[in-house]
């Protein structure tokens, strides 16, 4: 959430592992969007995100590489270290009781130490794998994407939108801060329906917007319904626009629009995207 308690950023296992704004859809003033598509969806740009994206991830990946390196080198060392403390000759420990149970203690610690060291090079391995998967499919990105055509998604709730798409400033803080998606006016337990047709990715908690559901459908287009509080769906299951997949916390509901642009793709305005 930021500071105005609006939610500011998404991120599940089915966004980006780096989230940067790219072109957006245009807001009228009033925020409801305008477009003068007709019935298609309006080309997003995304070469300047996606050369953005690839650029933290270049960095990211220099990073990693330096600590797998540096853990590399302290694990020879524990290595080394473990080694020489078990060749320690054994007649005299027995005749000593201090020295025998400083070395136990040694031997201990050190075998700690390079078990902690395993897992945290595994740990990295991981994120630096990761770095390279998501690399590759943000350059395998289309350089433009297409939005949905205005008026083509339905409305998780009825209720009109009372937190714009777009850059606001904090009430508290007075720090502008980018709302990548709206809220929709609702009432506790109402129904929540899915804005299109698709599969779910993931359905369950998100930090900032309670329990979510992320959608996939045509088009490489990614929706995230939000601030429910249960869902009926779960990840894998086949939805059609306006079947239910959960009834909503409080007064509003969450909804974000992503297009293309890799893994997690670039957040568009949802408001001229739903039905009146």
């Amino acid at each position: 959430m930021g500071a105005g308690g609006r939610p500011v950023l998404v991120a599940a296992t089915a966004l980006a592992v780096a989230s940067i704004a790219g072109v957006a859809w245009a807001t009228s003033p009033s925020g409801e969007g305008s477009s003068a598509s007709g019935d298609r969806g309006v080309p997003v740009a995304t070469k300047t995100s996606l050369r953005a994206r690839l650029d933290v991830l270049d960095k990211t990946e220099v990073i990693l590489r330096d600590k797998i390196d540096l853990r590399s080198a302290e694990l020879a060392g524990r290595v080394r270290t473990l080694y020489k403390l078990s060749r320690t000759g054994w007649a005299p420990l027995w005749l000593d009781g201090e020295r025998r149970g400083a070395l136990v203690r040694r031997r201990g610690f050190a075998g700690r130490l390079l078990a902690r060291d395993v897992r945290e090079l595994g740990i990295l391995r991981d994120e630096l794998a990761a770095v390279e998967r998501n690399r590759d499919r943000y350059r395998a990105a289309p350089a433009t994407a297409v939005a949905p055509a205005p008026g083509s998604l339905v409305r998780p709730v009825p209720g009109p939108i009372v937190s714009g798409f777009g850059r606001y400033v904090g009430r508290r803080t007075g720090t502008r801060l980018m709302a990548r998606g709206v809220e929709l006016s609702t009432a506790r337990g109402r129904p929540v329906v899915a804005p299109a047709a698709g599969a779910i990715e993931y359905a369950g908690p998100l930090r900032g917007l309670g329990t979510v559901v992320v959608s996939r459908h045509a088009g490489d287009v990614l929706t995230v319904v939000g601030k429910l509080s249960d869902t009926t769906v779960r990840a894998g299951d086949a939805v059609a626009a306006g079947d239910a997949i959960g009834s909503a916390r409080g007064p509003r509901v969450y909804l974000e629009v992503r297009v293309g642009a890799g893994p997690g793709g670039l957040p568009v305005n949802p408001a001229p995207l739903l039905a009146r």
